[in-house]
């Protein structure tokens, strides 16, 4: 069936992973460490996994995330019969991401220190 066949293909996948991970015995290079403001950056040496949890409140509208809004006095609403999820404070899904210090170890790092400092909480 489908759904059998989705699940050995996400095994085979998540093996793959696994394998590609114990190949590697250490950093493939050198992030440079002078001048002294790189010595101040983030860095992620190695892999991390961070799972987004997505919710509305009840409150939110569809326009509050947007700054310039034609009439911010008075935003406009999604009907709860049309997106049931948007209109209550229930969570909409969670989301893995895979950020991967190998690749991008000053990027991924600086994800990493604003998600540990909270910078993605609450927002729109």
């Amino acid at each position: 069936s489908q759904t059998l066949s989705l699940r050995q293909q996400e095994k085979a996948l998540l093996s793959l992973s696994t394998i590609g991970d114990l190949m590697i015995s250490k950093f493939p290079y050198v992030v440079p460490s002078q001048p002294r403001i790189l010595q101040r950056i983030p860095v992620l040496r190695g892999r991390a996994l961070v799972q987004l949890k997505l919710s509305r409140p009840s409150n939110a509208t569809a326009d509050s995330a947007q700054s310039g809004a034609a009439n911010a006095a008075t935003p406009a609403t999604v009907p709860a019969a049309i997106l049931p999820g948007l209109a209550q404070n229930t969570p909409l899904g969670t989301v893995q991401i895979i950020l991967d210090g190998y690749s991008a170890p000053v990027t991924c790092g600086s994800i990493l220190d604003l998600i540990i400092r909270g910078f993605y909480e609450k927002l729109p």
